[in-house]
């Protein structure tokens, strides 16, 4: 996500799969553990892709599971919605997948078909 803000960046186009977008949120969010969520929340740190949602330049895939817990789905959305009227972006929800692996075959199938059609049809090579 971050490479899709980055002026004069290297790249043509971005999959994010599950990506952070919100280095504030996630910080706020680190840990299961009360006490040791308030210091390693800020140990994030960084440039915050959805702080420069208004720079995005080039097109992006976003795919993302809805039952994804560890970065949940929010990072996803909020981030396609603030970008889209910036760039060609496409945003895939994916039913009924997690953050890791086990994914079942129909969660494969889904994610790697949108990344070849994008990579042959949205990435400006």
């Amino acid at each position: 996500m971050a490479a899709t803000v980055r002026e004069n960046g290297p790249f043509k186009c971005t999959i994010a799969g599950a990506g952070v977008s919100n280095l504030g949120r996630i910080g706020s969010n680190w840990s299961d553990d009360r006490i040791q969520r308030p210091f390693q929340g800020r140990t994030v740190k960084g440039m915050d892709p959805i702080k420069n949602a208004d720079k995005a330049n080039i097109p992006i895939l976003i795919y993302h599971g809805d039952r994804d817990v560890r970065v949940p789905l929010f990072h996803a959305t909020d981030f396609y919605n603030a970008i889209k009227k910036h760039t060609d972006a496409e945003l895939l929800v994916i039913e009924d997948m997690k953050h890791s692996l086990p994914w079942w075959p129909e969660h494969h199938v889904q994610s790697l078909s949108a990344i070849e059609r994008f990579l042959r049809d949205d990435c400006q090579l």
